[in-house]
């Protein structure tokens, strides 16, 4: 059986909320792949898929409230990245009910593993610096 992405310490934000959902969406991820490799039916993939698309909103939801809190720089620009992936998560969503295949689904992995991949090393990256910038200056 195929591992999904692996957390490594290096994807640390040093803010443990975030750090435990950037953890828990790495998972559903790899949970997503592994029902890939077990050849798992519509129902399972897109009930999977729910939960994934679940745990992303609400992570969101709480990285957009921290970074209000701590005044990150760019955060408009940060939510319009968060509203595009929304987007295209629904657009998957329509996909799977209307033409499932398995490789749509691998498609679907391949893309949340990239962008979570980018997410926590780019974009939410820049949370922890900024919290690490404030508390180097201070």
């Amino acid at each position: 059986m195929t591992s999904g992405p692996a957390w490594k310490e290096s994807m640390r934000v040093d803010v443990t909320s975030v750090d435990t959902q950037h953890e828990q969406l790495l998972e559903a991820i790899g949970r997503l792949r592994q029902l890939l490799d077990e050849g798992a039916d519509q129902e399972t993939c897109i009930e999977h898929f729910d939960r994934i698309n679940k745990l992303v909103r609400e992570h969101f939801a709480h990285e957009e409230r921290v970074m209000r809190n701590i005044g990150l720089p760019g955060f408009q620009r940060h939510k319009e990245i968060h509203d595009k992936l929304l987007e295209d998560l629904n657009a998957y969503r329509t996909r799977f009910i209307d033409h499932f295949d398995p490789e749509g689904v691998q498609a679907v992995y391949g893309y949340l593993a990239f962008w979570l991949f980018r997410h926590m090393t780019t974009d939410a990256a820049e949370i922890g610096r900024h919290i690490h910038r404030d508390q180097d200056a201070g």
